[in-house]
């Protein structure tokens, strides 16, 4: 019996985007559990929720998603993520 892979692909498509968002609930999470800026509380919720929050140490480039940003990092600066 062959099975459908246009089913299979579907199935997969919906797989990844499921953890696409966890993914980013995650980090989202993790966000929030960093210590504030410079001490200030609500300069951290402003500033993530602006639309291009993060900011790469390297080189000043400016990310609306922290996926984004460790994209760049890996592919611009070379840095590989912890296993």
């Amino acid at each position: 019996m062959t099975r459908n892979p246009f089913r299979a692909l579907k199935r997969l498509l919906t797989e990844r985007r499921a953890l696409a968002r966890r993914e980013q609930q995650l980090l989202n999470q993790m966000i929030s559990a960093l210590p504030p800026a410079g001490g200030n509380r609500d300069g951290l919720a402003r500033a993530t929720s602006r639309r291009k929050a993060l900011t790469c140490r390297r080189c000043d480039r400016r990310f609306a998603l922290p996926m984004h940003l460790g994209r760049h990092m890996a592919m611009s600066h070379k840095r590989r993520r912890a296993a």
